[in-house]
């Protein structure tokens, strides 16, 4: 009986920890993001929807439509990503804020583009991640390193805008 009862929880447990195989949707530009400098992969918390550097979440997987005018950053399961209210990178659900997102070629490489902005902030947290964060309006905090600059690697898709 108890033996019925903790299959279901460890295939559940598993289920959560380990992301399902993504697919392209048709027409968008997909790829991952990683701290430029270390090389250190986006992750997100799948609850909070939280982008981090760092932490024991899943890595991240986000995509653009290049036909969209809206410039809607999307992650692996389609929540649109904004930097909310409290300054932070993250997303939740699939209601787009105003935010404008793209690409930026820089030399062989592409940044990651927020309101005209490559920069971020990627600020310590109680467990050694760090959290990222919008520039703009953030208040000098030492701890938080100023001007991340978010790569975009591995493309999927229709990336030939970028």
């Amino acid at each position: 009986m108890l033996l019925t009862t903790l299959i279901p929880l460890v295939s559940v447990a598993a289920a959560v920890a380990v992301p399902r195989d993504f697919k392209v949707p048709p027409g968008m530009c997909c790829f991952d993001l990683a701290e430029a400098s270390s090389g250190s992969p986006l992750q997100q918390d799948m609850y909070s929807g939280l982008v981090y550097l760092h932490s024991d979440q899943v890595k991240g997987q986000y995509c653009l439509d290049p036909n969209d005018k809206r410039n809607i950053l999307w992650d692996r399961d389609f929540n649109a990503c904004i930097v909310n209210y409290y300054n932070k990178f993250q997303c939740l659900d699939p209601t787009p804020g105003d935010d404008v997102w793209s690409l930026q070629r820089n030399g062989d490489k592409k940044l990651l583009i927020h309101n005209g902005s490559t920069d971020f902030k990627a600020c310590s947290t109680s467990t050694n991640a760090e959290v990222l964060s919008g520039l703009n309006n953030t208040p000098k905090d030492s701890q938080c390193r100023d001007h991340v600059q978010l790569l975009a690697s591995n493309f999927q898709g229709s990336c030939d805008q970028y």
